[in-house]
């Protein structure tokens, strides 16, 4: 699993679409009839793929149920398969092409979903994407926010972070068992990876795996032991607890690896997992003035909901932090209408409304757009209140 740098994609999604990377030969009738359902046919030729492009189409479609199909269907028509990464490296169907080369499949509920699958998805549905670990709402809400903005980049992060996974034959479970725990050793030790992220780690293996054998329960209890001494501090010790998991990790090698392929197959989990390296950093950074200093308190006599209201209306990205009974909790404001403010939620399955009387009730802090403050005053590197525990019992995050 490649995680370098994959952070800063998913933190600050970017909207860059930059020019077309194709040719411009038109599709030919016969072409496309090749595709087999009529108004696809129809919508690719309005598109003006090439006939490489419908090749790859094709291709694509042959990969996916027929919920896959309808999903990227859906992308067709919205003219984003054209859309360029951040990086003008390539085109949304050029890295769904290539997500199409990651053989991990992942199965739940009966459903079996490959990364491909799961991507286009998050794209065509993007309120559907979840927080997977706790204190992963910031992440989350970039996620979010890049696929339903930026689908191309989305994809291309995606792709990124299976690198390693594009092969002609599934990764064993072991390797994926490799994989995993150098993400999760390299930033524990580094200290990338604080105490509270960690724990919502093993707080959602635990959920996802609730019956395991008892090797891989006493693992796991000597894993939160090791969080529990970075918690308090012990840097050491923690280390210490961790290096003697070895021998139990031995003892128990073939179900910590079907577990591993499990969650690493998991593209929500995988990019939270990485996104959490920007998502701790993020949580000590906002009151210095998070996304190019445009962090702002709330209770600045009415003026933030203005300002957040005009930020909206003329097409731009407003993340809020939530106050909660515990940890403040991010989120990303989608409209302001009729007294209404409605939000999606990391950690909710529906969207969220709420009154506009109760903006400075629910939120801490706002993060505006550049040119958008409305005479706001920013938060400071000297200002000693928690954003994330404003008006709340701690300053941490859930």
């Amino acid at each position: 699993m490649n995680i370098n740098s994959l952070h800063q994609n998913i933190a600050i999604p970017s909207r860059k679409t930059g020019p077309l990377l194709r040719e411009t030969k038109p599709l030919s009738p016969l072409l496309t009839s090749a595709l087999p359902a009529k108004p696809v046919a129809k919508q690719a030729a309005a598109q003006s793929l090439t006939a490489a492009e419908v090749a790859t189409l094709n291709d694509l479609k042959k990969c996916l149920p027929p919920d896959g199909q309808a999903d990227l269907t859906q992308l067709l028509k919205a003219g984003l398969l054209h859309k360029m990464d951040a990086k003008n490296s390539g085109n949304l169907l050029q890295h769904l092409k290539e997500l199409a080369g990651v053989k991990l499949v992942k199965k739940e509920g009966g459903t079996n979903q490959s990364v491909l699958q799961q991507v286009i998805h998050d794209l065509a549905h993007p309120e559907d994407i979840q927080q997977r670990l706790q204190v992963s709402c910031l992440g989350t809400a970039g996620q979010y926010e890049m696929a339903k903005h930026s689908p191309a980049e989305y994809a291309r992060v995606v792709s990124e972070l299976y690198k390693e996974n594009k092969n002609s034959k599934a990764p064993s479970d072991f390797s994926n068992l490799v994989s995993l725990a150098k993400v999760l050793l390299k930033n524990t030790i580094s200290g990338v990876f604080s105490a509270g992220f960690l724990q919502g780690v093993v707080g959602y293996v635990e959920k996802k795996f609730p019956h395991v054998s008892a090797k891989v329960g006493k693992f796991i209890d000597g894993f939160k032991k090791g969080v529990d001494l970075l918690a308090k501090g012990k840097q050491k010790e923690a280390t210490a607890a961790f290096a003697g998991l070895m021998f139990t990790a031995l003892s128990c090698l073939s179900e910590l690896s079907k577990m591993a392929t499990t969650l690493v197959a998991d593209v929500g989990f995988s990019l939270q997992l990485n996104a959490g390296q920007a998502g701790d950093k993020l949580g000590s950074y906002a009151k210095n003035g998070l996304f190019d200093n445009q962090g702002f308190y709330v209770d600045q006599g009415g003026k933030a909901l203005k300002a957040t209201s005009e930020a909206i209306a003329g097409g731009g990205t407003v993340y809020a932090v939530m106050k909660g009974e515990e940890a403040g909790h991010m989120v990303v404001i989608k409209g302001i209408k009729n007294g209404k403010i409605t939000f999606y939620d990391p950690d909710s399955k529906e969207e969220q409304t709420i009154s506009t009387a109760a903006f400075s009730k629910r939120f801490n802090a706002v993060f505006l757009p550049k040119g958008k403050e409305n005479g706001l005053t920013h938060i400071r590197q000297n200002d000693s209140t928690p954003i994330w525990g404003r008006g709340t019992n701690s300053g941490s995050r859930r």
